[in-house]
Order: C-alpha cells, then sequence, then structure tokens
C-alpha cells in the first residue's frame, strides 16, 4: 500500500494502545464476531480528529456513518467541509463540496475506494480475517475489547490501528490511526444505532 493511499485511508476513516499487547486469543475475536453477526444496520454520527504532529494542531470533523448487511455503506463529513460516499456492492458514487462535483466509481477500477470501504466494512462486520491478511492482531484490553493492528507490511504508511468496541463488543465506537510521522486520526462512532430501518436512497 503506498503513501498517497494509506494517506486516504487515514483522512477518510480514520489513544494509541499499549505496545506491550499479548497475541490476540481466538475466543476474544469469536465473541467480536458472534456480536456482529446479529448487525442488520448501524448509523451514527462521526467525529473525526486529525492531529498534525508537525503543526501541533487538531483538525476535527463531524458527519454521519451508515452501514446495511452485507455490502451498502454510507460515510459522509458535513461540517467543516463536506465529501463522502455511498456504495451498494460493488458500484458507488462520491462527492466533495467545494468542487461541488460528484462521480460514480467501481471498486474494480478505483483501488483507493477499494481499501477504503475494504476497510469500513471490515471493521463493521467484524471481519478479522480480513483484517489479519494486512495486520497482526493482538488484544490490548478485554472490557470494553480493545483491538491492537499493526502492519505486516515494514514499510507500511501506518504505524498501528486501534480499535475500541462497544460494550455489547457488537460494533466499534472508536478508531485510531497513528502514522509512522506522529499524525493521528482518531474517529469516534457516537449516538449509535442498530438495527433499524435504513432506507434505499440512503445508499
Amino acid at each position: 500500500m503506498n503513501r498517497r493511499r494509506c494517506a486516504l485511508v487515514c483522512l477518510l476513516l480514520t489513544a494509541a494502545a499499549p505496545v506491550c499487547a499479548a497475541t490476540a486469543p481466538e475466543a476474544v475475536l469469536a465473541r467480536l464476531a458472534r456480536g456482529a453477526a446479529g448487525i442488520e444496520t448501524l448509523q451514527a454520527r462521526i467525529v473525526q480528529e486529525k492531529r498534525l504532529e508537525m503543526f501541533q494542531d487538531t483538525i476535527t470533523s463531524r458527519g454521519r456513518f451508515a452501514y446495511r448487511r452485507p455490502d451498502r455503506l454510507r460515510w459522509e463529513l458535513t461540517d467543516p467541509v463536506v465529501t463522502g460516499f455511498v456504495l451498494a456492492g460493488p458500484t458507488g458514487r462520491r462527492w466533495h463540496g467545494l468542487t461541488g462535483k460528484q462521480e460514480a466509481f467501481t471498486l474494480e477500477s478505483d483501488p483507493l475506494m477499494h481499501v477504503v470501504a475494504g476497510q469500513l466494512l471490515a471493521w463493521a462486520r467484524a471481519d478479522f480475517s480480513a483484517m489479519q491478511r494486512e495486520y497482526r492482531i493482538s488484544v490490548a484490553a478485554e472490557t470494553p475489547v480493545t483491538l491492537l493492528l499493526e502492519p505486516l507490511t515494514p514499510n507500511s504508511f501506518i504505524n498501528r490501528v486501534t480499535l475500541v468496541f462497544s460494550r455489547d463488543a457488537d460494533h466499534v465506537e472508536t478508531v485510531t490511526v497513528l502514522e509512522q510521522g506522529g499524525d493521528q486520526t482518531i474517529i469516534r462512532f457516537t449516538a449509535v444505532e442498530v438495527n433499524r430501518p435504513l432506507p434505499d436512497d440512503l445508499f
């Protein structure tokens, strides 16, 4: 994964966990997978904080997130800049408020969106098989469950990713992406609603 792709993942997705975390017990991952299996829909508000090491500054964005099993996503930042995308299976649409442009894309032809959507879907589904193809997973805490993901590729732009799950262990509440240069992106999912009907036109 090159620097540009990793940077986009950190921007859109995007408290580091202890580096001494132990190897992830399969029982913990199995419990998370069982909890996520009961999730048909998720919707939440997003608060994203991008902390820039060089400038000692934090950029805060807000928006919303929606997921419907198996492969529907909406990721939308609404403040201070409007930007986002929707995904329905292998095809999607993205937009940016500053330009007013919208464009269609497919996951097959757009590697960047393939990475972004793949990460979001893996987190929503608790798809640890997909995660383990790119990361070594360990458990930093069990209450609430906190997973530490370290890239298998030594030259990755990402240092580590931390996932904190809800008390019910059925969805992710906080994602922290720590980059090699020290920049950090923290994403908090708040006002989470589980298994509420979502309209088709949301995606």
